[in-house]
């Protein structure tokens, strides 16, 4: 329960920004979108989401110039224009939200990646030493014969030997 509580704003800000992102291509068919980079911790989590409230904000804006200017140039009617308008605010109010909702949801999951790898790491740690147990306990029940055969295989490996009989 107290990991669902804690997973929830972090599920929350990151999918409501990945969709206020992805909104414009989408609807708005908008191919200026940019791709986002992946998150694979706390320090990439940060810079991803400054990277996208600087350039969102940059898209939208410039977007009432250039999505008018585009449609235009495509089709020179007033459909055109009010076509290109239209895009042009759609794309400043998703883009907008996008890199707002984006601050504390890249930020959030950053936090959350950062904890799965160090949880990760702890539990290859443990399975690792489960492992080695096992084999150990499997070579004590070994006879002579089957201890010098995997001690031979070992030394073909390279590997070096300190007393384990």
């Amino acid at each position: 329960m107290i990991g669902t509580g804690l997973r929830a704003p972090v599920a929350f800000f990151y999918n409501l920004a990945n969709g206020f992102h992805n909104a414009p291509s989408f609807i708005l068919h908008d191919r200026t979108v940019r791709r986002r980079d992946n998150i694979t911790g706390l320090g990439s989590g940060a810079k991803v989401a400054a990277k996208g409230l600087t350039f969102n904000l940059y898209d939208g804006v410039t977007g009432l110039v250039t999505h008018p200017y585009r449609e235009i140039k495509r089709s020179p009617t007033p459909k055109g224009l009010a076509k290109g308008v239209g895009k042009g605010f759609g794309g400043l109010w998703c883009k907008s939200l996008a890199g707002v909702f984006g601050v504390p949801g890249y930020v959030l999951k950053g936090c959350e990646k950062q904890v799965e790898k160090r949880w990760d790491r702890d539990l290859k740690a443990k399975v690792l030493e489960v492992r080695l147990r096992q084999g150990l306990a499997a070579y004590s029940r070994c006879g002579v014969e089957e201890k010098e055969e995997i001690l031979g295989r070992w030394r073909e490996f390279g590997g070096e030997l300190k007393s384990v009989r």
